[in-house]
């Protein structure tokens, strides 16, 4: 016969008949603050109890995974688990995680993410479920938009903080994340340096353009020149037009010129 557990209540739950819920958002565990918290649950027992709730016959985890392997780590057998009803298991499982230990900034944006297109949240709505600014809460779904070669290697690295991975991901191109990334990798850049690289790159990019948009432009006057009818230019127009050819190369001199400490 299979038990109905009623929400709200305590229970004590053999470990082994408990399954993992495996949109948990949390996949990374530090091996020091699991160490740590075993120790505790070895101390102290079981003071805060995960969360669950029943499918069918199965009983799921819902929040308290890092409380879980502490307590298969100390030794338990069974532990007390506190079930919940209705509730959206998603929105619990982020709520406890991010009140508790941080995830990493790749798993807290898939949980975020998965709350905005899987259960509707407007980001408001979720800005106010994690006590978060409405800027964080933009920023922490944009490191959705970053390729998934840099999502696999952060989603288990704590050590990437949120505040690169944003400036990364305001690139648009995939490429350019990449490249950005390996440049904050192979250097060790802080935020603030990403961020200058970026406007760096970027600054490049305008200036490039502007150089083709200025080539285009003077090969459009060399073209117009070769087709005017000089036979029918007036003098003082042809003189004018030969001061403004040599003001245009005496200024390329210029801007082309090596700085002074370089020459």
């Amino acid at each position: 016969m299979t038990t109905t557990y009623e929400k709200g209540k305590l229970y004590q739950i053999p470990i082994t008949d408990i399954q993992l819920d495996p949109n948990q958002p949390r996949k990374y565990f530090d091996e020091e603050g699991m160490a740590g918290l075993t120790e505790s649950v070895k101390e102290n027992g079981i003071i805060q109890p995960p969360i669950c709730r029943q499918d069918s016959e199965k009983i799921i985890l819902v929040a308290g995974e890092r409380r879980l392997r502490a307590a298969q780590m100390a030794g338990l057998t069974e532990i007390p688990v506190l079930f919940i009803g209705d509730e959206k298991p998603e929105e619990v499982a982020l709520i406890e995680n991010s009140l508790r230990q941080d995830l990493t900034a790749v798993e807290e944006a898939e949980a975020a993410g998965r709350m905005v297109n899987e259960l509707n949240y407007t980001q408001a709505q979720l800005g106010k479920i994690l006590g978060k600014k409405p800027q964080t809460i933009s920023d922490i779904l944009s490191l959705n938009r970053l390729p998934a070669e840099i999502r696999d290697e952060c989603r288990v690295n704590p050590v990437c903080p949120r505040r690169v991975l944003v400036e990364i991901a305001r690139k648009k191109q995939d490429r350019a994340m990449i490249t950005l990334y390996n440049k904050y990798k192979e250097q060790g850049l802080t935020s603030d340096e990403v961020r200058q690289a970026a406007k760096r790159e970027k600054g490049e990019k305008t200036t490039e353009k502007q150089a083709s948009e200025l080539i285009a432009g003077i090969a459009a006057v060399v073209s117009r020149l070769e087709k005017i009818d000089w036979s029918a230019v007036s003098i003082d127009s042809r003189t004018q037009i030969q001061a403004a050819l040599s003001a245009l190369t005496d200024t390329f001199a210029t801007i082309n010129k090596p700085p002074s400490n370089l020459a």
